[in-house]
């Protein structure tokens, strides 16, 4: 069992970051482990709500299913995601999101990802995959909820 703990500050309301991640099609999709989350549109999750996710964690593309645990708006969600095939020896894990308001407008999101393949030697080689991965997802997540503030101040081109 391998658990690896990101966190990143977010200039944003942890309602709007919140939403963000409850939105699956938006809060999943920059996991680069994830090639298709299997929703018609936008879906909001709710406790025990089961999606199927395709993975690809380097051999070949296998579905998982993906399932809320725990949910507590707008401060935590947590969700398990395990083989749809039972035989699949794929990466079994739980992801916390947590989110930890720090001052008006600025919010921490701590990211958690327990799990294993059940094999010690694929667990201690992947630690360190999952981490820059989950490094990548915390900042492309950052990037998207900072750039789709609407409350920000424009200024408007005046040729005069």
């Amino acid at each position: 069992m391998i658990k690896v703990e990101s966190k990143i500050s977010i200039k944003s309301d942890c309602e709007r970051i919140w939403k963000f991640l409850n939105d699956i099609s938006l809060g999943l999709s920059f996991n680069r482990f994830h090639k298709k989350i299997n929703i018609e549109n936008s879906f909001s999750l709710k406790p025990d709500s089961e999606i199927i996710i395709e993975h690809n964690f380097g051999f070949g593309a296998y579905d998982m299913i993906l399932q809320v645990v725990e949910s507590d708006p707008p401060k935590k969600i947590i969700f398990e995601e395990k083989a749809k095939n039972a035989e699949d020896q794929l990466f079994f894990h739980r992801t916390t999101f947590t989110i930890n308001k720090k001052k008006d407008v600025l919010c921490e999101l701590d990211y958690i990802v327990e799990g294993t393949f059940n094999n010690k030697f694929a667990d201690m080689s992947f630690k360190p995959i999952l981490k820059g991965v989950m490094l990548d997802e915390l900042i492309k997540i950052k990037l998207a909820i900072e750039s789709s503030q609407t409350d920000r101040k424009t200024s408007q081109y005046n040729p005069a």
